[in-house]
This record gives C-alpha cells, sequence and structure tokens, in this order.
C-alpha cells in the first residue's frame, strides 16, 4: 500500500535530520560538480581543461572528507557545508590559474616560460587569498558549539587541501 511508518522522538528525529542531510548533501554535491564541469567547458571550450580541473576538485573533495573522517568521524547537520564553502573557493582558485595560463599562452609560446610566467605571477596572490581565508574559517574554532567549531576547523584544512591541488 505504499506507506511509510517512523518511531518518533528525540532520537529518531535527529536521525532522521541527519539521514536527510546526508541525502541532499550527496545530491547537491553530484549536481553542483556537473554543473562546474558544464560552466568550465563553456567558457574555455576545451574537455582537456575542464577533465583537469573537475578531477581535481574530486580528489580535494574526497581528501577534505578522508580528514573530517580522520578528525572527527563523521561530519555533522553544519559540517556538511564544507565542501561546498571549499569548492567554491577551488573554482576561484581553478578558474583564476586557468585564466592566467591562458592569457601567459597568447604571449609566449614556450611551454616552459608559460608555466614559469604563471607560476610567479599567481602563487604569492593565492598563498595570501588562502592564508587570510583559512585564518578567518580558523576564528570559528573559537565559538563554543562544537559543529560551528568543526566547520571552521574543516573549512580551513579544505581551502589548503583544494589550493595545493589546483595549483
Amino acid at each position: 500500500f505504499d506507506i511509510d511508518y517512523s518511531l518518533t522522538g528525540d532520537h529518531f528525529g535527529t536521525y532522521e535530520s541527519y539521514r536527510q542531510a546526508n541525502r541532499d548533501f550527496a545530491i547537491t554535491t553530484i549536481i553542483s560538480l556537473l554543473g562546474i564541469a558544464l560552466l568550465f567547458y563553456a567558457a574555455y571550450s576545451s574537455l582537456r581543461i575542464t577533465i583537469y580541473i573537475f578531477l581535481s576538485l574530486i580528489v580535494a573533495m574526497l581528501i577534505t572528507l578522508g580528514i573530517a573522517y580522520l578528525i572527527f568521524g563523521e561530519l555533522n547537520i553544519v559540517t556538511t557545508f564544507v565542501n561546498a564553502i571549499t569548492l567554491g573557493l577551488g573554482i576561484d582558485y581553478g578558474i583564476h590559474m586557468i585564466t592566467r595560463l591562458s592569457d601567459e599562452s597568447k604571449r609566449n609560446k614556450i611551454q616552459r616560460s608559460i608555466l614559469a610566467n604563471t607560476y610567479n605571477a599567481i602563487t604569492k596572490p593565492l598563498l595570501v587569498s588562502m592564508v587570510t581565508t583559512a585564518l578567518v574559517f580558523t576564528i570559528l574554532a573559537l565559538i563554543n558549539a562544537p559543529a560551528v567549531r568543526e566547520l571552521g576547523v574543516l573549512t580551513s584544512i579544505g581551502i589548503a587541501v583544494f589550493l595545493s591541488l589546483i595549483h
């Protein structure tokens, strides 16, 4: 008869909301990654660039989740936003890098020079950006709310992971 049933009470309500958050997290992560891949492809018209950035974002996401598991054991309802936050910043790092590489390749045709000039130009600004953003999220570790504290710590770690893989 297609009837759903459930238990009630605080523990079961928490369990149901946690299960729903996990389901929503998985769906939004997949949709976000597909949307990002389509945007990169539309912006750069290169399947190779899209695949490189897309794979590095997936690997960075998995590493961040692995570190979260090692540190905290599981994500709570607040820390499920870590990937969304770090994914957005990781995309920014990727766009900055690809745009700079593209601009440099228009001026120079020697591949080694293109890479050297690009890395010389973007390393310092991206590191400063990463450090300041990570410090801001680290401040959340001072808040007396475990979920928000975990969010701050994991986002700081995730930002460093994303930058190191994109860079």
